[in-house]
């Protein structure tokens, strides 16, 4: 709606690839500060890893060479990742982003070094955080303790049929 009455909105077109091998469990963002715009992406159609911000194909109406920012965060097995793009809009762009895993800190800093005086970001640990954290890590050393290389039909659905006689 902020962008509507402004005159030097254009018609523009916006996608931004995910790379690397974090590229699930994660939020994607563009951070317009001029005209106090905060929209959250999704995945464009038909164009696997591509996110856009407003229409399924990439378009979104933008101020024309206005600073902008895309912020891309999550979280991989307890650990916050990250990536972020500044850049100057333009009618046609295309950005490719590799998240990377950084500190608490590390992701404090970076969101402040986008200077939102209107915004306030931070990551903090969900109310259960540390038993979930406990149980995942029991989880994973009670995996370790299964035989290697031995089926023993542990996970079947139906119980195994009884051999008859002409079996043998």
């Amino acid at each position: 709606m902020l962008l509507r009455n402004k005159t030097d909105i254009k018609e523009s077109e916006l996608r931004v690839r995910i790379q690397g091998k974090y590229k699930e469990r994660f939020n994607i963002y563009l951070i317009i500060p001029s005209v106090k715009l905060l929209e959250h992406g999704g995945p464009l159609e038909d164009e696997a890893d591509t996110y856009g911000f407003y229409m399924t194909d990439g378009t979104i109406p933008l101020p024309q060479h206005a600073k902008a920012f895309i912020i891309v965060m999550g979280e991989h097995e307890d650990q916050i990742i990250f990536a972020k793009k500044e850049f100057l809009t333009q009618e046609k762009q295309a950005f490719d982003l590799a998240l990377t895993t950084i500190t608490k800190e590390a992701f404090q800093q970076e969101i402040a070094s986008l200077q939102l005086s209107d915004i306030t970001i931070q990551a903090n640990d969900t109310k259960n955080a540390a038993e979930l954290r406990k149980a995942i890590k029991e989880l994973k050393k009670a995996e370790a303790l299964k035989p290697k290389n031995c089926d023993c039909d542990c996970f079947l659905s139906e119980p195994p049929t009884a051999a008859s006689a002409s079996d043998y």
